[in-house]
């Protein structure tokens, strides 16, 4: 993946960032309180807040791209971890009858992953 997204020229590339992943737009897996959330990750630690849904693939790529937190409710857009080039800790959210298989996405990137 690292190999295929270096040959994409994605444009300019936001410094090193912690980035919470929004799902605003899904029916299924939200957050009760997702905008509190956020507000408590961008006022408290400086967090980003992204919603892919909005973005197009080359966007998607280029704001993870230097992602070294992500945090999201397990959705595809948690998916774009893979286009971080120094992700250190993945942390996804999901209730109990969903299987996380973030933990082998974070282990192929050498991620702490947190459930």
């Amino acid at each position: 993946m690292q190999h295929l997204v270096s040959k994409i020229d994605i444009g300019p590339i936001p410094d090193s960032q912690r980035i919470f992943v929004l799902r605003s737009q899904t029916q299924k897996r939200n957050l009760l309180n997702e905008r509190e959330l956020a507000s408590m990750l961008i006022k408290g630690f400086g967090f980003l807040v992204v919603d892919p849904s909005k973005l197009s693939i080359k966007g998607q790529m280029r704001c993870f791209k230097n992602a070294n937190i992500i945090v999201g409710v397990h959705g595809g857009g948690l998916t774009n971890a893979l286009f971080a080039n120094n992700l250190q800790v993945l942390v996804g959210m999901f209730n109990s009858k969903t299987r996380s298989y973030y933990s082998l996405i974070s282990e192929q990137l050498g991620a702490k992953h947190f459930a």
